[in-house]
């Protein structure tokens, strides 16, 4: 792990691709860390590539893999960002 660990971005974020390698090589796939986390399949992928936001997942997801949600997301978990979770997502 310490390989993927050393691959960031110039501001220090993993990248999702990153993230996920990290989660298939904790658990070999998405569906079995999911099932590990007690979270959908959809809700791990979205978290993993930055589309939804759940703090109690963004915690829970890096104290699986041995780290704060700095380390993993380059934020605090309850940074603030736009509502990713409404029903409106301005498509019509």
């Amino acid at each position: 792990m310490s390989t993927l660990l050393s691959l960031k971005t110039r501001e220090g974020r993993m990248t999702p691709i990153i993230r996920k390698c990290l989660v298939l090589e904790r658990w070999g796939t998405i569906v079995a860390g999911a099932k590990s986390l007690e979270v959908s399949r959809s809700q791990l992928s979205y978290c993993i590539s930055g589309r939804r936001r759940s703090p109690e997942l963004r915690k829970k997801l890096a104290r699986a893999l041995g780290m704060t949600v700095e380390e993993l997301f380059g934020d605090s978990p309850t940074d603030k960002m736009p509502n990713t979770d409404s029903a409106d997502d301005g498509r019509k």
